[in-house]
């Protein structure tokens, strides 16, 4: 029986090594392997694209210096960034099979969606300012701290908030002066009111009280 335990370092090398010599020949690789049958060499491979497509084993130092290398890049926009170049200048890229063209672009896109919200509003430029001040040097100086705001979207934020701010209480201002507006029509109002009932004091169906009546 083969065994299922996990893959060690010797089978992964083997299976790499076949992998590149017989592509997806599963029994070849198996054989090749020896240790693992052609179904689990096949899963095997299943497991290895699936964390590359996530980009979930690159280290967070590795993503430090691909901001690095790509604020190297004269580019405005991230659809220019030649990724290839990235990856053939990646440090131990060649010891990595993780540090690959499709790898680093997905994982910069992740970084990207989950460290500066709104990032389409940027350009590249921008991109890589809020990543260095709010990513790299934080992880350099030993604080880096996962859902950590960029400051660029912070004042953004704070800016709307302060002409929603400003907004709602105008918004009250305009209900606070109707308001004001409507009590004093309604005092107003009164004031008429009792004015005719004070006139009305002095008329008695119709009868007018002269000067001499009222004691004058």
């Amino acid at each position: 029986n083969q065994r299922r335990k996990k893959w060690t370092t010797l089978e992964k090398d083997r299976f790499k090594a076949a992998v590149e010599k017989y592509g997806h020949d599963w029994r070849s690789v198996s054989e090749a392997v020896g240790t693992r049958t052609a179904r689990q060499c096949f899963k095997y491979s299943a497991v290895l694209k699936s964390a590359t497509e996530r980009g979930a084993s690159i280290s967070l130092r590795d993503q430090v210096t691909m901001v690095e290398l790509l604020s190297r890049e004269p580019v405005n926009y991230t659809e220019d960034i030649d990724w290839k170049k990235i990856a053939a200048n990646f440090p131990g890229a060649d010891k990595d099979p993780n540090i690959t063209p499709l790898n680093l672009k997905r994982r910069f896109r992740r970084l990207v969606h989950y460290r500066i919200p709104f990032s389409h509003q940027l350009n590249f430029n921008d991109i890589i300012e809020v990543l260095t001040e709010n990513f790299v040097k934080p992880f350099k100086e030993g604080r880096l701290q996962q859902g950590n705001e960029c400051k660029l979207e912070k004042g953004k934020k704070h800016e709307k908030e302060e002409r929603n701010k400003g907004k709602v209480e105008k918004e009250e201002d305009d209900v606070h002066s109707n308001e004001e507006d409507k009590e004093n029509e309604e005092e107003e109002g009164n004031t008429t009111e009792a004015g005719d009932g004070e006139e009305d004091s002095l008329m008695v169906k119709g009868e007018v009280f002269s000067d001499e009546d009222l004691g004058e």
